[in-house]
C-alpha cells in the first residue's frame, strides 16, 4: 500500500511538473504527431540509405542482399528513433518558447506560392554557385532516377527539419531565453535595462535570432563532413567556401520560417530546395 502510494506520488509529481515545463501540450497529440513523423522519416530514408549503401562501397563485393537490407533496416529504425525523440522535445517546449510548432497547415498551403518561388531562387542560386561544379568531382552525390530523386528531398524534408529546425532550434531557443533572462535580471538589479523595448532583427526577437544563427552556423559545418566523405580536401578555396556559406545561407532561411510560421513551412520549403537534384540531373544528362 505505501509503495503503491509512493508511486502514485512520484508520478503525479513527474506529470505535474512535464505539464509546467511544457505549458499545456497536450501528451497524446504530441506523441501521435512525433510517431507520423517518425514513420515519414522511416519510409523516405529508403532510398537515401540504399542509394549510400550501394554507390559508396560500405560492403565488400559479394555480399549478400540480406546482409545489405540488414544493415539498412537498421539505420532506418536509428533514424526513426532518433527523429521521434526529437519530434517530442519540438512538439512538448514549442508553446513554451512561443514557437508555431507544426503551423497552420491551411495558412502553410495559402502560402505555398510564396514557398515556390522562395524555393525557386534556392535552388537556382546553389546550382550556379556550387552545385554545377561540384557534381564534377563527385557524381556520385547526385543521383540519378526519380526514386532516389524524390527520395533525397523528402528524407531532408522530415528528417533534417526534425533533428535540425524542430529539436535542435527549440532546445537553442530555450537556451537563449536562459541567457537573455540572466542578463535582463543583472541590467535591471544595476539599472542599466533600457525603458523601450530591444529592437528585433528581421521581425523576430533576438533571442530567436540567436539561436537561429547558432543552428545555421552549426549545420553548416555537416558540409566539411560531406566534403571529406566525397574526397575533396576542405581548403579556402571557392568551391569549399561556397559549399559552406550556401549551407549557411539555406539553414538560416529554413530556421527563420520555423520559427516565425511553422514545421511545415520550413519542411516545404525543404523538399522545394531538394528540387536542386532534378536541376543537376537535367544538366548533366
Amino acid at each position: 500500500m505505501a509503495h503503491d502510494q509512493r508511486k502514485g506520488f512520484v508520478g503525479e509529481v513527474v506529470s505535474k511538473t512535464l505539464r509546467t515545463m511544457t505549458e499545456g501540450a497536450n501528451p497524446k497529440t504530441v506523441v501521435i504527431r512525433s510517431s507520423i513523423l517518425a514513420l515519414a522519416s522511416f519510409i523516405s530514408s529508403i532510398p537515401y540509405f540504399y542509394y549510400l549503401t550501394v554507390n559508396f562501397g560500405f560492403f565488400p563485393l559479394g555480399s549478400s542482399a540480406r546482409d545489405i537490407w540488414v544493415f539498412i533496416a537498421g539505420e532506418l529504425f536509428l533514424t526513426s528513433v532518433l527523429v521521434f525523440l526529437c519530434a517530442l522535445v519540438g512538439f512538448s517546449f514549442s508553446s513554451r518558447y512561443g514557437l508555431p510548432g507544426l503551423g497552420r497547415a491551411k495558412e502553410a498551403l495559402g502560402f505555398l506560392p510564396h514557398l515556390i518561388v522562395i524555393g525557386g531562387f534556392m535552388v537556382f542560386a546553389s546550382y550556379f554557385l556550387f552545385d554545377r561544379f561540384f557534381v564534377e568531382s563527385s557524381p556520385l552525390l547526385y543521383p540519378r532516377g526519380a526514386i532516389y530523386l524524390f527520395g533525397f528531398p523528402l528524407k531532408g524534408a522530415f528528417t533534417d527539419e526534425a533533428v535540425l529546425r524542430l529539436c535542435l532550434t527549440t532546445i537553442g531557443l530555450g537556451f537563449f531565453q536562459a541567457v537573455f533572462r540572466g542578463f535582463d535580471a543583472i541590467k535591471k538589479r544595476r539599472g542599466w535595462l533600457p525603458q523601450k523595448d530591444v529592437a528585433k532583427v528581421a521581425g523576430i526577437s533576438p533571442d530567436k535570432a540567436v539561436a537561429v544563427f547558432f543552428v545555421s552556423a552549426l549545420a553548416s559545418l555537416y558540409t566539411l563532413r560531406v566534403f571529406a566523405f566525397s574526397g575533396v580536401e576542405f581548403g579556402f578555396e571557392y568551391l569549399p567556401c561556397m559549399g559552406i556559406f550556401l549551407s549557411f545561407a539555406s539553414n538560416l532561411v529554413l530556421s527563420y520560417f520555423f520559427v516565425t510560421r511553422g514545421l511545415l513551412y520550413s519542411m516545404a520549403l525543404h523538399f522545394l530546395f531538394g528540387m536542386k537534384y532534378f536541376l543537376v540531373a537535367l544538366s548533366v544528362g
